[in-house]
C-alpha cells in the first residue's frame, strides 16, 4: 500500500475530505491521516498499519472458517496443474439450491 501512493493518495483524499469521514474508514487512510497531522511518526504509521492489516486478515479468516461451503486449498500440496484440476472439480460439482450450475 505504501509502495503504490497510499501517502499521496491520503494527502490528496484530506483536501476534499474530513479525517472522519466514510472515505478515511480503510485500513492505512487513519494511520496515514495521522502521520500527515504530525501526530504520529511515518514508521509508527507504517507499522500501524501492518498490525491493523494482520488483524483484520485473522477477523476475516476467522468469520470464513464458519462456512461450511468454502473450501479451502493447501496451494504447497499440489503442483499448479493438480491444484487447477482439483478447483475445477469442485466447481463442477457445485450446486446453489439443490441444483447444479
Amino acid at each position: 500500500m505504501v509502495d503504490n501512493g497510499l501517502f499521496d493518495e491520503v494527502r490528496n483524499l484530506l483536501k476534499t475530505v474530513d479525517i472522519n469521514s466514510q472515505a478515511m474508514n480503510g485500513i492505512g487512510y487513519k494511520e496515514v491521516a495521522l502521520y500527515l497531522n504530525d501526530k504520529i511518526s511515518k514508521e509508527e504509521a507504517i507499522e500501524n498499519i501492518k498490525k491493523n492489516t494482520r488483524h483484520f486478515a485473522k477477523r476475516q479468516f476467522t468469520w470464513y472458517k464458519k462456512m461450511p461451503y468454502i473450501n479451502w486449498y493447501d496451494i504447497d500440496k499440489f503442483d499448479e496443474k493438480e491444484l487447477y484440476k482439483r478447483i475445477l472439480s469442485d466447481i463442477l460439482k457445485f450446486e446453489v439450491n439443490n441444483e447444479r450450475i
